[in-house]
């Protein structure tokens, strides 16, 4: 059982990886990837396979096709609950960060991170966001700077209906290691 639904992650990596060419999965497939997701052994795959399979998928051409046919049969949310309803739409928040972060770099660390951080929900706390990257197995690098990342995206909504001063932008800023990261 477990094979199957690797299978599943696979299948929306190779979607993802033939888009370019023009293929796109079948209706059906679609519908019995929703059928397996349904189904208590997705949760139970390894987060080094789930990691395995996003990191080929994130190194493609077009990753967000892959992120979008995961959200597409609900199995996103069996895997990473903290996403936002919207990460995998193609209007969504994440894909936009994926999309612009895969035009700069290939990445596949910096493309999650950007993806994840985008698409955690707004009350996510660095610490969830850091369980979130270790659910995932990533490495501790991109686990830190996916905390900082939350923790810079939750301060600055804190401010969304004022603007920061000067002092608020620096302790923002400072929270967020940026001052001492050389990138």
């Amino acid at each position: 059982l477990l094979q199957r639904h690797l299978r599943l992650l696979r299948a929306a990596r190779f979607a993802g990886r033939l888009a370019p060419l023009g293929f796109a999965l079948d209706p059906s497939t679609l519908e019995l990837m929703t059928g397996m997701v349904a189904r208590p052994e997705l949760a139970t795959l390894s987060a080094e396979r789930v990691w395995r399979e996003l990191r080929l998928g994130l190194a493609g051409s077009r990753p967000g096709v892959m992120l979008e046919v995961l959200g597409s049969c609900g199995a996103l949310h069996v895997l990473l609950p903290a996403l936002t309803d919207d990460c995998s739409s193609a209007d969504g928040d994440g894909l936009r960060a994926l999309d612009r972060t895969a035009a700069c770099t290939e990445d596949v660390e910096l493309r999650l991170v950007a993806w994840l951080g985008a698409g955690l929900r707004d009350d996510t706390t660095p610490s969830a966001a850091r369980d979130v990257a270790g659910a995932l197995s990533l490495p501790a690098p991109s686990a830190r700077l996916l905390a900082r990342l939350q923790g810079l995206r939750r301060d600055l909504l804190q401010h969304a209906d004022d603007p920061l001063s000067a002092d608020a932008w620096l302790q923002t800023l400072e929270a967020a290691d940026a001052m001492r990261q050389p990138d």
